[in-house]
């Protein structure tokens, strides 16, 4: 029983490492377009949407990203829970 206590911790483990280093990627690429979006004066976004309008589905990308890591470790936490 310890040693299926002790698989399970390690695979708890395992997955939110893996969950903490995906929301450093995440942070570090929301904070390179945050960067991007304040280095241009308004007048630059609105001559040049396309570009804006991908920086914005990038955002929405990492935002849906983020759900489903939380739903990932969520999900690892409960399992963990059941043993």
């Amino acid at each position: 029983m310890e040693s299926r206590l002790m698989k399970s911790k390690n695979e708890l483990e395992s997955s939110l490492t893996v969950y903490h280093e995906e929301i450093i990627k995440l942070k570090s690429e929301a904070n390179n377009i945050a960067k991007r979006l304040t280095s241009k004066p308004k007048k630059y976004w609105d001559s040049n949407l396309t570009e804006f309008s991908d920086l914005v589905n990038r955002i929405i990308m990492i935002q849906e990203t983020r759900k489903s890591l939380d739903d990932f470790k969520d999900s690892s936490i409960s399992e963990f829970d059941r043993e």
